[in-house]
């Protein structure tokens, strides 16, 4: 089914990040397993450097296209999973990103970014017009 596809390939991208983020080798390769490390994996931030030399390992592509995650995304990932700019993409970001990439955008998809977009130069548009009403006021005190 399509969520043990969705877990099983998540869990080979989050096993892969572990080990491009560990900074000591592990003594024992069952230190590596996921699930001995959930609190790890949860709180983890990765720079976004280790997506970028993440997305050239074999399986991780493997990975992202048995999830319909296209080709043309894959050199830009830590870019799309960086929402805040930070340089960092916590897990949580990771996941979501993943889930939203997931197959092909939809007329919906670029509809809602449209209305975005607009929302946000509406409230730009107003916020400019309060700074210059403001900045009357002063001069004019």
């Amino acid at each position: 089914t399509d969520q043990k596809l969705w877990s099983s390939r998540v869990y080979v991208l989050l096993q892969k990040l572990m080990e491009m983020t560990m900074t000591e080798p592990a003594a024992n390769p069952r230190s590596l397993r996921l699930s001995d490390r959930f609190g790890d994996v949860l709180a983890l931030e990765v720079d976004a450097k280790i997506i970028d030399r993440m997305v050239e390992d074999p399986g991780v592509v493997a990975a992202l296209d048995d999830l319909d995650i296209s080709r043309l995304d894959h050199p830009y990932l830590s870019d799309i999973l960086d929402p805040d700019n930070s340089g960092t993409i916590k897990i949580s970001e990771f996941i979501d990103g993943l889930h939203r990439l997931r197959g092909h955008s939809r007329r919906s998809d670029i509809v809602t970014v449209d209305l975005m977009v607009r929302s946000v130069q509406r409230d730009i548009y107003e916020i400019r017009e309060a700074l210059e009403r403001a900045s009357g006021s002063l001069a004019l005190a």
